[in-house]
């Protein structure tokens, strides 16, 4: 049990750091307020966008009972990854070869979004089925 509390706090901790990060960068891009984009001097970090996240996140654990939290978490997790997988797909069509980088072959971000939108199907299924 010991290491089930720490994989989950670990996991907690990433996705601060994760959902932090892009509520900074969309901010960053104009799509979120601009204060989200301010970086704290001392530690270097979005701090409002952290305490955002935090705040959001501890509202969820209050509100949602244990098993819609962690199908919440699942489903939130393969739609980011979903996204990135989209992200990376429109950056080939666009950019098929970028001199001197590490490259991949189109077929991986079409079979990273179908794996998503399936996994994150079953998910759905499972909750609401």
């Amino acid at each position: 049990s010991a290491i089930a509390v720490a994989a989950v706090l670990n996991g907690a901790l990433i996705h601060f750091v994760m959902a932090s990060r892009m509520v900074y960068g969309l901010s960053r891009m104009g799509t979120l307020p601009i204060g989200l984009g301010v970086i704290y001097k001392p530690t270097g970090t979005p701090m409002l966008a952290t305490l955002l996240i935090t705040t959001l996140t501890l509202i969820w654990i209050v509100i949602l009972p244990f098993r819609e939290l962690a199908e919440t978490t699942s489903a939130f997790a393969l739609l980011g990854f979903c996204l990135v997988n989209l992200a990376l797909w429109r950056i080939k069509r666009a950019q098929p070869s970028i001199p001197d980088s590490f490259t991949i072959p189109i077929w991986v971000p079409k079979a990273g979004v179908l794996t998503s939108l399936g996994l994150l199907a079953y998910v759905l299924m499972d909750k609401w089925g």
